[in-house]
């Protein structure tokens, strides 16, 4: 399936001006949008108010005031799920294996070819879509949603702690039903005991705030 560009942004950081310059030049070439940074503190304060934003991170190893281990520390508690694509003059093989231990997409040593880097980004945008599909596949919001209409009844009324039978007399339904019902939605959710549904539902509600 062909990526829309125009959804996703590239994130630039380097302090060199001009290679920065050159980047965002080169991925408007291939009609990816970017925004540069010249420090590392800069994007990090950016992208706490940015994290909606779907896309990836292009960023200078050796930077003036954070290396790029120290970076990726920083993004994960702000946002783990954005890919990293390290770029170096180095290219030492040990700061390599440390940066893809700790999560990094890929490592581009400078100067930059832009097959290479065209490459790079469609890898690191294509890994950030399949963590949001397992993410959101994963999520309680879509193990709900597998309910059928009748069961999502029944979980809201297991969510008041009814019993079988109050949930039959409540719905209109034999209390056979009802505990038919009760266990097929306990199985589909995960739920071990009946008052696990208002933990399920409050984390529902808290995942229904999240960027996803």
């Amino acid at each position: 399936m062909k990526l829309n560009k125009n959804f996703y942004l590239i994130r630039v950081v380097d302090d060199d001006e001009e290679f920065l310059d050159a980047v965002e030049f080169i991925l408007s070439t291939d009609d990816w949008k970017s925004q540069s940074f010249q420090s590392s503190e800069d994007f990090l304060r950016q992208e706490a108010s940015n994290i909606n934003a779907p896309g990836c991170l292009i960023l200078d190893f050796f930077m003036p005031t954070k290396n790029g281990l120290e970076v990726q520390a920083e993004l994960k508690k702000i946002n783990p799920d954005l890919p990293i694509i390290f770029l170096t003059g180095h290219g030492e093989l040990d700061i390599a294996i440390k940066a893809f231990k700790n999560g990094a997409c890929d490592f581009l040593q400078k100067p930059v070819n832009q097959k290479e880097l065209f490459a790079a980004v469609e890898n690191a945008i294509k890994k950030y879509d399949a963590n949001l599909d397992v993410k959101i596949q994963n999520s309680k919001r879509h193990l709900f949603n597998s309910l059928t209409d009748r069961e999502k009844q029944v979980f809201y009324k297991l969510v008041d702690l009814l019993s079988a039978k109050e949930i039959s007399e409540s719905l209109g339904i034999s209390e056979r039903t009802a505990e038919g019902h009760r266990s097929s939605v306990m199985r589909k959710l995960g739920l071990r005991k009946i008052r696990d549904a208002i933990t399920f539902n409050q984390a529902m509600k808290a995942e229904d705030l999240l960027p996803f």
